[in-house]
């Protein structure tokens, strides 16, 4: 992925986090788990090619972390606005398909 920005707000927002604090992307990688092409689909934005909304949302949270970023308040909020648990498969039940709650009962 090149140096420009993205379509994607959260991507340039990373992006230009790690370049302000003159990080590459091989230097993010080694003081986290994530791969540098794993950096690169975060910054590009491309949520969806990632396995599942769960790694996207964990990748994001230790890359915050190296930013110095507050997950829950700075990225999180960005992440919700453009990404959905839908985009991954991972939809909700409609009204119509919601069954009431369990009981104890339900288990003996």
């Amino acid at each position: 992925m090149n140096e420009e920005q993205t379509t994607s707000p959260l991507g340039n927002y990373i992006r230009q986090k790690r370049e302000t604090l003159n990080l590459e992307l091989k230097e993010v990688s080694d003081r986290t788990p994530i791969r540098v092409h794993i950096l690169d689909i975060l910054e590009a934005g491309d949520f969806e090619a990632l396995p599942s909304y769960v790694h996207a949302h964990g990748f994001l949270a230790q890359y915050s972390k190296v930013l110095g970023l507050n997950f829950e308040n700075d990225v999180k909020p960005r992440f919700d606005e453009e990404c959905c648990k839908e985009t991954f498969g991972v939809s909700g039940l409609d009204e119509t398909e919601k069954s009431e709650p369990l009981n104890q009962s339900d288990f003996e």
